[in-house]
């Protein structure tokens, strides 16, 4: 596959793993163990759920599609991006995984925009005052976690604030059950992009 098709590879991918979120009903899916966690646990918390608004379902499609790529370019590509080895077997094709890499980098804030997502606002948390964040910088966060944190322990406390500050204690436990949905809609995508994993 030449350049200029990983390229379009990259954007469709990106489309591709979007349009896969909603097919999934990720957000519903997410609303409904959220709702019935919190209701759960509202007469030990004292808490009840929260209403969401669409600044909120924004949120969390934004951390979900960052996860999403971040697992994606981190750990999924280099089982679909393959090359033959000398004599036998195939290998990660990091030329071609690197010229992917790239395309996805260019033009996944471009996609967030046209949804009215290129960069949400962090409300403030302990001694971290309210900042806003990028789809790019956040990316980064989950593949390299600063915290020495796992990085799905981070998308948990990430997401988890989306779904409700308040209820944290329940919402990163809802947030880390949600990611084998993400790997799903991802491997899909590569899947259907380009062929079966090269898993050995």
């Amino acid at each position: 596959m030449a350049v200029s098709n990983l390229e379009l590879a990259a954007r469709e991918t990106i489309d591709e793993a979007v349009a896969g979120l909603g097919d999934a009903g990720y957000v519903e899916g997410l609303s409904k163990t959220y709702r019935k966690a919190a209701e759960a646990s509202a007469s030990d918390l004292g808490r009840e759920p929260r209403s969401w608004f669409d600044e909120d379902r924004g949120r969390i499609l934004f951390e979900a599609i960052a996860y999403m790529s971040a697992l994606l370019l981190e750990h999924e590509l280099k089982d679909y991006l393959t090359r033959r080895k000398l004599l036998f077997g195939r290998e990660p094709d990091r030329a071609r995984m690197e010229a992917f890499r790239i395309s996805f980098l260019r033009y996944l804030p471009e996609k967030l925009r046209s949804m009215g997502l290129s960069k949400v606002e962090v409300p403030t948390e302990g001694t971290i005052s309210a900042h806003e964040v990028t789809v790019v910088e956040r990316l980064r966060e989950y593949s390299r976690p600063a915290d020495g944190k796992g990085a799905f322990e981070h998308f948990g406390a990430c997401m988890g604030r989306a779904l409700d500050p308040n209820l944290v204690v329940v919402t990163n436990i809802v947030a880390l059950e949600s990611i084998p949905m993400l790997v799903k809609v991802v491997r899909g995508v590569l899947e259907k992009k380009f062929g079966p994993p090269a898993r050995g």
